[in-house]
């Protein structure tokens, strides 16, 4: 009787740990599919001339989705730099954190080979193009020195996050909101508006490309949204703050897509310096659409089913990440690109596509021992 209580109390807490983060769950899935978008979109993004307008479509999913990034890294925030109550010191609290570390190294490995050798197998059956001995070498080097393909950095940085993670915990959690919200807007002016400053002054013909000087390399990358996850989690903002965060995402948005159409049609070639993860606007936006769905998630009733199926996806979305870019080589291989039909329905098509069999083939994997643990 007394195991049957414990055990329902257990589940009760459980469900309830679920709804109080389901918003994270779904923000993770529809971040995964943001991310297949932006690289289905980048398919054809070289190529088109830049005044077309399947170009400018696929500008607009371009610019709309570049906030995944930052978004996955504040997730990372607002879960791992909660007080960890399962470790009972630091040697196994740093045990767990390398156990994720070694899974990742594992997945780089994997996933680096695999994309690598199948881009050799495509130039195989490439007309006018041969695999030599500096094919096999171009892979061992990127194995090595990294990143090992081109989705695959984000696992690099992840891993320098996780490895400072206890660190990180320390301060978010003996500090008061005051110091959290310093240490973000430092990230805000140093990390994000001297690096937009710095480009504008580098085509400046008054400052002749100087630029500012200001080595704080603490604040300069992606530490800034994994304390700003952990932020927004855990603390209420004001309605007003709020609709602040919102008005400039959106503005953000607009600024991306018209800015860079405006710089890629006056130099008349694409222009990605406004798609910068480490920028003002992306980072708004980030927020932005963070602060959405915890707001409209946390205040909606899900039922038990719904969660169930829910959190099962979202625990798929790192095989998502990680197979999603084999299947868009391999759907290119056999000709399906957004070249297709007009990129407004073929990059969505394609995307949805990539994502559904992307789910298939981790459902796949999970099913096989041993090999499920290490490579998604």
């Amino acid at each position: 009787m007394h195991n049957s209580t414990s055990n329902k109390q257990q589940a009760t807490s459980s469900l309830q740990l679920q709804n109080r983060n389901i918003y994270l769950d779904i923000l993770r899935i529809v971040a995964t599919f943001g991310v297949i978008m932006l690289h289905t979109a980048a398919w054809e993004w070289h190529s088109m001339p830049v005044k077309s307008f399947n170009w400018q479509i696929i500008n607009i999913y371009d610019s709309l989705t570049r906030w995944t990034v930052p978004v996955f890294v504040m997730i990372s925030g607002a879960l791992h730099l909660r007080p960890n109550k399962n470790s009972v010191n630091f040697k196994e609290e740093l045990r767990q954190i390398l156990k994720k570390v070694f899974r990742i190294i594992c997945a780089i490995i994997f996933w680096g080979v695999l994309c690598n050798l199948l881009n050799l197998l495509t130039e195989y059956f490439t007309p006018n193009k041969l695999i030599t001995i500096y094919s096999i070498k171009n892979i061992v080097t990127l194995m090595i020195f990294g990143p090992a393909y081109y989705h695959l950095w984000f696992l690099y940085m992840l891993i320098g996050l996780y490895l400072l993670t206890p660190i990180f915990r320390c301060f978010v959690n003996n500090c008061k909101q005051e110091h959290i919200e310093y240490t973000l807007f430092l990230f805000f002016m140093i990390g994000t508006c001297f690096p937009f400053i710095n480009y504008i002054l580098k085509f400046s013909p008054i400052f002749n490309g100087q630029t500012i000087y200001f080595p704080s390399v603490e604040l300069t990358g992606y530490v800034g949204y994994y304390i700003a996850g952990y932020y927004f989690a855990n603390y209420e903002l004001k309605n007003k703050t709020k609709i602040n965060i919102y008005l400039l995402a959106v503005l953000s948005l607009f600024f991306t897509i018209t800015g860079t159409a405006f710089l890629s049609i006056h130099k008349n070639e694409p222009t990605e310096s406004l798609y910068g993860y480490l920028l003002p606007h992306t980072m708004f936006a980030a927020y932005g659409v963070f602060l959405l769905f915890k707001d409209i998630f946390e205040k909606i009733k899900i039922t038990d089913k719904k969660i169930k199926l829910i959190t099962r996806i979202s625990k798929d979305t790192f095989g998502i990440y990680l197979i999603h870019a084999s299947i868009l080589q391999i759907l290119g291989f056999i000709g399906l690109n957004v070249s297709i039909i007009n990129t407004l329905v073929s990059i969505p098509m394609i995307a949805i596509t990539v994502m559904i069999i992307s789910e298939i083939g981790t459902i796949t994997i999970n099913k096989i021992p041993i090999i499920n643990k290490y490579v998604i």
